[in-house]
């Protein structure tokens, strides 16, 4: 009993240590149909980890209205990423990442485990291009979801020392057994990314 209590409070120590002093992110992003908030802890400090890669716990939540008023969209995200720390002579770096995907939309339950590829270009310090695509083939979807694919390319441009705005586009789709289509969004947005 006095083991795991001990263990249970060093584990929290950790996880708010890192959340105090880490290179964290959280991020909010609108368009006319779409609210997405999501965010990523930063695990090197919390963990003895490579300083030559960057480990993040990552989550996401996307509320889409429909053509129903009255019916919206959600999809939540849970994952892990791991980002290269230093860019190239190019100013790339390159991630993977996987996560669990869940929605429940009117009678159909999609859950799908998708791997993921990350891609920055930053070209100097004022802005950069980032690019991701998820796909999760039917082997790693489950529930009433055969696929899912996800996909988004944003401009980040920085207006304060840990902030930015961006503008982006991005598709998530999930197929059903039926063989519907169910599409939580495709059309540009704009929003606001903090680091600290």
């Amino acid at each position: 009993m006095k083991k795991n209590l001990v263990k249970n409070i060093i584990y929290g120590s950790l996880f708010i240590s890192s959340l105090l002093f880490g290179k964290h992110e959280f991020k909010i992003n609108i368009n006319d149909k779409t609210l997405e908030v999501a965010g990523d802890v930063y695990l090197n400090n919390s963990y003895n980890l490579s300083s030559d890669t960057n480990y993040y716990l990552t989550a996401s939540y996307m509320k889409t209205q429909t053509q129903d008023e009255d019916i919206s969209n959600r999809l939540s995200t849970v994952g892990f990423k791991v980002m290269n720390s230093r860019m190239n002579s190019f100013g790339l770096s390159f991630g993977m990442a996987i996560k669990t995907v869940y929605s429940s939309i009117n009678d159909t339950d999609i859950m799908a485990v998708p791997l993921g590829l990350y891609m920055q270009y930053e070209p100097n310090d004022m802005f950069y291009f980032g690019l991701e695509g998820f796909y999760s083939p039917e082997v790693l979807t489950f529930m009433d979801s055969t696929s899912f694919k996800s996909g988004e390319f944003n401009i980040n441009y920085r207006i304060l020392r840990d902030g930015y705005i961006y503008v982006g586009i991005r598709k998530d789709i999930a197929k059903s057994k039926d063989n519907e289509e169910i599409e939580f969004d495709d059309n540009p947005f704009f929003g606001f990314r903090i680091r600290f």
